[in-house]
């Protein structure tokens, strides 16, 4: 003789006369209770996700510092027309550059740069062609 196994409460539930969204919302939050508790693995990846996301964070952080720095648009850096901040406008150099970021960030590499290259090496710098411009790889920037 097998052994009746307890009735659940979504068993009890069965016959009453409920919404079918409502014993849908019952039987997915009773599911909840019911689930087992998070396995090592489940952890591993909550912990992974927490570093990744301190990490977009803080990359966030330091490339608002350097659209700064850069004198571009915070949001878009001068590649979306429909940004709000500056309308695709935003390319580096467009806004006034943060002069502490710009001390922290552009001028370290400019003088690095700068003692590298010989006096008798130097020349005036030249245009930036279209096709090497930082955003010609997005979509909604229109080469001219």
């Amino acid at each position: 003789m097998d052994p009746v196994a307890p009735a659940s409460p979504l068993d009890l539930l069965a016959g009453a006369d409920l919404d079918p969204q409502m014993l849908a919302i019952l039987k997915l939050a009773m599911g909840r209770q019911q689930a087992a508790p998070a396995d090592e693995e489940t952890e591993a990846l909550r912990d992974r996700l927490n570093r990744l996301e301190r990490s977009n964070r803080n990359l966030l952080r330091m490339m608002d510092k350097l659209a700064g720095a850069l004198g571009a648009c915070r949001e878009c850096w001068g590649a979306d027309p429909g940004c709000s901040s500056c309308g695709g406008d935003g390319h580096p150099g467009f806004f006034p550059p943060d002069r502490l970021a710009f001390e922290a960030f552009v001028l370290p590499a400019v003088r690095a740069m700068a003692a590298r290259i010989a006096p008798g090496q130097r020349r005036p710098p030249a245009a930036v062609p279209a096709w090497a411009s930082p955003f010609a790889f997005h979509p909604t920037v229109k080469e001219t």
